[in-house]
């Protein structure tokens, strides 16, 4: 996918006319990503994760940052 950088904000009137142009010699837009959307795919992820914190399948931070740490750590000791 080839990105095409603007050097500034284009209102949504300038953004319509330029998504026109672009349209018109046969280049096609990608909608903007919203980052605040959810996708099935997240429902599913976050089901699993509750499963998860039902069964007790989880890490404190600490437990987290110590397993981190150690793995870290054993790059140092090379």
């Amino acid at each position: 996918m080839n990105t095409i950088v603007l050097k500034q904000n284009l209102d949504f009137q300038h953004y319509q006319l330029a998504v026109k142009a672009l349209a018109s010699v046969g280049v096609e837009v990608a909608e903007p990503h919203n980052p605040y959307e959810i996708t099935e795919e997240d429902i599913r992820a976050i089901a699993l994760a509750r499963e998860d914190v039902k069964q007790g399948r989880v890490k404190s931070s600490e437990q987290v940052f110590e397993e981190a740490k150690a793995y870290y750590e054993s790059f140092l000791d090379r």
